[in-house]
């Protein structure tokens, strides 16, 4: 039985009135959803931008319709993507985002890029931006998210591929010259814990003719990045000025097109002359060395000592040590270094994998991979750990007809849609069906399917059989992303794109492909997996689908409630531990401070960070990143404080208004994005917790 407990809390109301139509996110972006790749911008006032718009090509001072932008400034979080254009201190300035952006868009035209810019003048690192109390950076942070959560309400994927930073005038100004090394090392640091270990990170150069204390920043940030194999200093000393510390226009466009090419210099790996090396223990083999029967495939995950270049690896660069005849299958790389190697035994015997000393792998700089490490013999691979068990009862064989009838859409599978046999596949391709593709000619990929696992794992792969027709594989689905979520409803959080290969000779339904999911920290604790598969291996129908999908992972222990209020380090009383007390007095209840992940004992803002554009109104809060097993969150919006609606599109007064929320959580916090379907004279939201 379900206890229904509502909570209201942090009523804000967002005046509408006089506020135009930007435009229709949906409308205006939503088909030309793709994958991004996301930059980040942030600095102060050169950063932000001064520079004349007078002196920018007419060309650019155009919008650029190939890359997206969402930029905020100066203390106010941004609320508007568009598409990239000039954005300066005001609309007669413009900063390093315009040729910064149309640089990387036209060295790589099929990649879709998107900007997010936040910066402030004036604004020091030692406190503005310092991680965790600085108000410029939290500003920084909630610009971000945002800029990620209209992306996503844009129908887009993304990907965090870089941070540009140009900073340092105010700490040189304000004496704190001496600490910008230390003060920039850890606020590269905190930046790619949220936003991705190793994440390239681009140093433009301040003015050093402004005396010894610019000089000694300056310095500083070549140090950084020479410490730092995945930043870049951006030299500036030679360029021209405004006035005291600002680039003049000509500057300003040569400023974006060197981060540009920083940006390439580290993601071509320029200046690497080391090989990549790969070591038996780094090898992990999912059938732990046994002796298996014809037709058994092998997932081998290789961890390399850095990024390899992909291209470099195929089948050529590994062979069988052990007595069983082999065939090589499909190599996916699944994250940075990391790739899987599949073999299936055509023969009964032991299955080593073998790199001789002549392969061709790569580092993304081309050098080759050292052949003294390399495995050149049936002896040295060990097995560095045993590979996490099947989650049972969660997985596929024989869809039932539900399923294999309504392929079009989005499918949710769990532990009653579908059979549980013994076996991991079909033997024949009739039992293969298409179970997420559409009838011949009728809906388009992409397609997706989500499975719910029932309660929380620590994924540790999920393993994929492509679809089967006619007894062959020489078709199936091909390009998928996988997204994860901790919670029913998500959000979701997207692992990475991966391909799905096509295995030789005809009747191989026992080639599947293990996708090693441990690398992943969205993979800790998962509730929903959905595969989306974006295009097929060619058949001209448009059909796609999977023959089955298992996963491997341990149970994830659920937080409750109780579990929840009574941690001693709140330090409550048992009489305070209620779902609807408040002990702490910010009207934020315990059940609500569960969702959020906040301490019920002190004080916290609870929604933060409202903006709006007339129609698209946004705001944050903290989300809990262990999340509460039996606490639930949802969203309503009122245009008066008396009527309260959900947020589904759909619910409102008659013929009234509808409004559409989503939300979006990356680290810790979440962004929720409402849309209204006309401009309101108010607006107003709030958050409740509902407890099983």
């Amino acid at each position: 039985m379900m206890k229904m407990q509502r909570l209201l809390t942090n009523v804000k109301a967002i005046p509408l009135a006089g506020l135009g139509l930007v435009f229709s996110l949906g409308a205006t972006l939503g088909s030309h959803a793709a994958e991004v790749k996301v930059f980040l911008m942030g600095g102060q006032s050169n950063m932000l931008g001064r520079a004349p718009l007078s002196g920018l090509p007419l060309a650019l001072q155009s919008p650029q319709a190939d890359v997206l932008f969402f930029g905020g400034s100066d203390g106010t979080v941004g609320t508007t993507l568009t598409t990239l254009r000039p954005d300066g201190k005001n609309p007669t300035e413009f900063g390093p985002e315009v040729t910064f952006g149309r640089s990387i868009a036209d060295a790589s035209p099929t990649t879709k890029y998107a900007l997010i810019k936040y910066a402030a003048g004036g604004t020091a690192l030692y406190n503005d931006w310092a991680p965790g109390t600085g108000a410029e950076y939290t500003a920084f942070r909630n610009t971000v998210a945002a800029g990620l959560a209209a992306l996503h309400a844009a129908g887009h994927t993304t990907e965090i591929i870089g941070m540009a930073w140009h900073q340092g005038e105010s700490d040189a100004i304000e004496g704190r010259q001496a600490n910008y090394a230390s003060n920039l090392t850890a606020f590269i640091a905190d930046i790619r814990s949220r936003y991705g270990a190793g994440l390239p990170f681009l140093i433009g150069e301040i003015r050093r003719s402004n005396g010894a204390a610019f000089v000694t920043v300056a310095d500083a940030q070549i140090s950084v990045a020479s410490a730092d194999p995945k930043a870049v200093f951006i030299p500036a000393s030679d360029l021209s000025f405004l006035d005291t510390y600002h680039f003049d226009a000509a500057s300003q466009i040569t400023l974006g097109q060197r981060f540009a090419a920083g940006y390439a210099e580290l993601a071509a790996g320029s200046g690497d002359s080391a090989p990549p090396t790969l070591n038996p223990s780094s090898i992990i083999d999912d059938k732990g060395g046994a002796t298996i029967s014809p037709g058994t495939t092998v997932t081998y995950t290789l961890t390399f000592s850095e990024d390899i270049n992909e291209t470099t690896v195929d089948a050529s660069d590994f062979d069988n040590g052990g007595t069983a005849a082999v065939t090589m299958g499909v190599i996916t790389e699944i994250s940075p270094g990391v790739f899987t190697v599949e073999a299936r035994a055509d023969t009964t015997g032991t299955l080593r994998l073998r790199v001789p000393s002549g392969a061709s792998i790569t580092d993304v700089a081309g050098n080759l991979l050292d052949s003294d490490p390399a495995i050149t013999d049936d002896t040295t691979l060990t097995v560095s750990s045993a590979p996490a068990p099947w989650i049972t009862g969660v997985s596929i064989n024989s869809v039932s007809s539900t399923f294999s009838a309504a392929r079009s859409g989005e499918n949710i599978i769990n532990g009653n849609g579908f059979t549980a046999a013994s076996g991991f596949h079909s033997s024949a391709g009739g039992d293969n069906i298409s179970w997420t593709s559409a009838s011949s000619g009728a809906t388009p990929l992409p397609h997706f399917v989500t499975f719910d696992l029932g309660s929380s794992y620590d994924l540790g792969s999920v393993k994929i059989w492509n679809w089967n027709t006619s007894s062959t594989l020489t078709a199936g689905s091909k390009d998928i992303d996988i997204l994860v979520a901790d919670r029913v409803g998500g959000p979701f959080t997207r692992l990475g794109g991966f391909v799905l290969g096509i295995a030789p000779g005809a009747g191989n339904v026992d080639f599947g492909q293990t996708i090693d999911l441990s690398g992943f920290a969205a993979a800790d604790s998962v509730r929903l997996l959905r595969i989306e598969i974006k295009s097929n291996h060619g058949l001209s129908n448009g059909l796609s689908g999977l023959s089955e999908v298992r996963f491997s992972g341990s149970a994830v222990p659920e937080q409750t409630f109780l579990a929840y209020i009574s941690d001693p380090a709140f330090g409550l009383d048992p009489e305070d531990h209620g779902f609807n007390d408040d002990p702490d007095g910010d009207n934020i209840p315990n059940g609500l401070e569960a969702w959020f992940g906040t301490d019920p004992g002190k004080s916290d803002p609870g929604l933060a960070g409202i903006a709006t554009n007339g129609t698209m109104s946004s705001f944050t809060h903290p989300q809990n990143e262990t999340p509460v097993g039996n606490v639930s969150g949802l969203y309503e919006w009122s245009g008066n404080l008396i009527d309260w609606y959900a947020g589904d599109g759909v619910d409102g007064a008659p013929l009234g208004p509808t409004v559409t929320i989503s939300a979006n959580t990356l680290n810790g916090t979440t962004t929720v994005t409402a849309t209204s379907s006309e401009v309101l004279g108010n607006i107003f939201f709030r958050a409740s917790a509902v407890q099983e």
